[in-house]
């Protein structure tokens, strides 16, 4: 039951044959949902002036196009720079679809209130129905596992002091099959679920911070 990936500018769309629980801060559908598609919008500074109201331009766009239920994210990132990642472990599988902009990153720990473009923004769908307490397991794992991939490629941007381990403008959705009896409670990384959602997500991660900084360091 693993997502299709269409890819149509300036959209990408992670479709479910059938509707999924989401976990995530999305924008427009933040929490835990119920949602068959994760749509990615990609954007101009132009489309985001500070008078812009986040929500109204992702939800009108989303209705415009036909997906007003879906949990819609937002990145500057060029669209066709997308990865994907798939890790099965003892008949868990996850896979992780990724967009990486490090425009706006910083170290957790000199993060301020500047913000410009770029952000990361991941979908983890897992194969196993969880309960609501391991889908927030899942998030961290995933989080952990992004923060693992941006760190060691040790990138500090221009007037920063610290390599990069995130943006201030992240988003991570988790997904998988409705919870009924047989949900895992668990997803910690010593559970097959955690340990398929850290190495699809750190899989994806590495690809997309190297495509990042491929044309990083071409125009430094």
């Amino acid at each position: 039951m693993a997502f299709e990936i269409v890819h149509r500018d300036p959209w990408l769309l992670a479709r479910f044959p059938e509707p999924q629980a989401v976990l995530s801060w999305s924008v427009n559908r933040p929490g835990h949902v119920v949602a068959d598609t994760v749509a990615w919008l990609q954007v101009h500074d132009r489309d985001l002036a500070p008078s812009v109201d986040p929500l109204e331009f992702l939800a009108h766009r989303l209705a415009r196009e036909g997906l007003p239920d879906a949990v819609g994210l937002i990145t500057s990132r060029l669209i066709r720079h997308h990865h994907m990642a798939r890790r099965e472990v003892e008949g868990v599988e996850a896979r992780c679809l990724i967009t990486l902009d490090l425009g706006n990153g910083a170290h957790v720990a000199d993060a301020d209130g500047s913000a410009g473009a770029g952000t990361i923004n991941l979908l983890c769908w897992i194969s196993a129905p969880l309960a609501h307490p391991a889908m927030l397991e899942a998030l961290s794992i995933a989080a952990e596992a992004r923060t693992a991939a941006v760190l060691e490629a040790a990138i500090v941007l221009p007037g920063r002091r610290r390599p990069v381990t995130g943006t201030g403008t992240d988003c991570i959705v988790i997904a998988c099959p409705p919870a009924g009896e047989t949900a895992r409670s668990y997803a910690g990384l010593h559970t097959p679920v955690g340990q398929a959602v850290a190495a699809s997500v750190y899989e994806a991660g590495r690809a997309a911070v190297e495509t990042w900084r491929a044309g990083f360091d071409a125009t430094a």
